[in-house]
């Protein structure tokens, strides 16, 4: 996907995207290497982090791509007790989807704050409204 519309057909290329990802099955054995088990995943919940304008919420944004997710992994939802998290930012036109792999990446274990948007911060060029010279 070179770019993720801004309107709620995005949701559904996106949710597309990581359903037919190549990448998926690495993403997982790299987590489970990381968690030394050859299990994947069992429970997972997915998060979401929108930067710019888009015609859709970070609610619909989490919904669709946890739901993706469960589809392509077969993983059940547990926003309480999960074994991993699917964590997508979206950055005006710009997508990612992608698993953690410690689960110190957020809150006081790893004294950042409890909020994703407050620390996980996309590079300057990559929010192009930040860059003066790109107006």
């Amino acid at each position: 996907l070179k770019s993720v519309p801004l309107d709620a057909g995005g949701l559904s290329e996106l949710a597309t995207a990581l359903e037919a990802s190549p990448r998926w099955d690495a993403a997982v054995d790299l987590w489970k290497r990381v968690h030394r088990t050859s299990a994947p995943p069992r429970y997972f919940r997915a998060s979401a982090v929108r930067d710019g304008r888009h015609n859709y919420s970070t609610m619909d944004l989490t919904k669709k791509t946890g739901g993706a997710a469960m589809r392509r992994a077969g993983w059940y939802v547990n926003l309480k007790s999960y074994d991993t998290e699917v964590f997508t930012v979206v950055s005006n036109d710009i997508g990612v989807v992608g698993l953690p792999l410690f689960p110190e990446w957020r809150g006081a274990a790893s004294g950042l704050s409890d909020r994703p948007e407050r620390f996980f911060v996309l590079p300057r060029e990559v929010r192009r409204y930040l860059c003066p010279d790109a107006h």
